[in-house]
């Protein structure tokens, strides 16, 4: 049998004086149904059927599946519907079809995209702030498209800055910790 220590565990002082926080999101009152029957009393069940269908018709279409009949003795695997709402960035469901397309027409995506060309290519100061909005891509808000337009002004303030180099007495030398070019015939690394 092993032996136990008899020695008390405790918290260290460094953590007396944080507390715990709970953040609550608030909600425009609409929960999100969490199974069929919930789905099927809700006002809008109708949209909740439509989704559905949708959901069916493009799993047939990507053949996710094939139907096939069932054989003797073996039970089906069961499916669960997983029911969300599609929420923008401050959590709020769009009430009406016009909200969504007019997200929808805000070239969000290509506006990141010509920006992390920007950034990989010529300008690495906006890699911070290309990295935060490249992460909404999949649901921007107009908060989102907001922040891109204040990083595409930055690039306009900033495009007459530049590295100047004096023309005279510039001497480039440029530092190499291996060559394969030194020894001719055997091509062998050679290190300084």
């Amino acid at each position: 049998m092993p032996r136990r220590s008899g020695r008390v565990v405790s918290q260290p002082n460094r953590y007396l004086g944080l507390t715990e926080t709970q953040v609550v999101i608030p909600d425009d009152g609409v929960e999100d149904p969490l199974s069929y029957k919930h789905a099927m009393n809700y006002i809008d069940q109708d949209q909740w059927v439509k989704a559905m269908d949708l959901e069916i018709e493009s799993m047939d279409f990507n053949s996710v599946w094939e139907l096939v009949d069932l054989p003797e003795g073996v039970k089906p695997i069961g499916c669960k519907w997983i029911y969300k709402r599609k929420r923008d960035s401050a959590g709020k469901c769009p009430k009406t079809p016009q909200e969504v397309k007019d997200m929808r027409r805000i070239p969000y995506a290509s506006a990141v995209g010509s920006l992390m060309y920007v950034m990989l290519s010529t300008r690495p100061d906006i890699c911070c702030a290309v990295g935060i909005v490249s992460r909404y891509q999949s649901n921007p808000g107009f908060d989102h498209w907001t922040t891109v337009k204040i990083i595409l002004k930055y690039l306009r303030r900033m495009r007459d800055y530049m590295l100047v180099y004096k023309a005279k007495d510039l001497i480039l030398t440029g530092y190499i910790d291996f060559n394969f070019q030194i020894d001719k015939d055997s091509r062998k690394s050679t290190t300084r």
